[in-house]
């Protein structure tokens, strides 16, 4: 499938209609309209969305970041604008306002938090618990990712993700104590 990158002004609006059917205190029925036009800002960084996410439902623990342009083009210092996609520095061979990079072993979460774990400094019936409490996470964050995409909100796994990772958390905070351990694993 290709996909349209044109920026032309009937490109980037969707127009509602809306009507208002008033019966009034009289009995008489009015209808009241009003036209809405919604405009997709092309430079917002919303414009990178779809590689994004499509990228993130590959691999779905990869570590995210984004480094702004501290000089405008035109030579002031500049703050990180969402809607100016130019405030951005382009990152990981993507355009302006991608955030998720192309994968690589070494930015994927799931191969080195097991790896950082046996770094770690605790006892080995610990970091057995650690590692299943970290696969049901990364079970159920790979699952919500990929529900997210085709059913929105209502993916019964974003809140199973949120539970799971809130317990490892937890347990991360209880047993694997020290500055290193939180270092490696957190």
């Amino acid at each position: 499938m290709r996909w349209d990158r044109s920026v032309a002004k009937s490109s980037l609006q969707l127009k509602f209609f809306l009507e208002l059917d008033v019966i009034l205190s009289n009995g008489e029925a009015d209808t009241y309209s009003k036209q809405l036009i919604w405009v997709f800002n092309p430079n917002a960084v919303p414009s990178e969305f779809y590689e994004d996410w499509s990228r993130l439902v590959d691999h779905p623990l990869v570590y995210c970041r984004a480094n702004r342009e501290p000089v405008s083009g035109k030579g002031c210092f500049q703050s990180l604008d969402l809607k100016n996609v130019k405030t951005l520095i382009p990152t990981y061979d993507k355009d302006r306002g991608s955030f998720i990079s192309v994968y690589k072993k070494d930015n994927d979460i799931s191969l080195l938090w097991p790896t950082n774990l046996n770094k770690a400094i605790m006892y080995e019936q610990t970091a057995s618990k650690l590692l299943s409490l970290f696969q049901t996470f990364q079970t159920s964050y790979s699952a919500a990712i990929k529900e997210f995409a085709c059913e929105g909100l209502v993916s019964e796994f974003l809140l199973k993700q949120l539970t799971d990772y809130g317990i490892l958390l937890y347990i991360i905070c209880k047993e694997a104590k020290g500055d290193r351990n939180r270092d490696l694993l957190l």
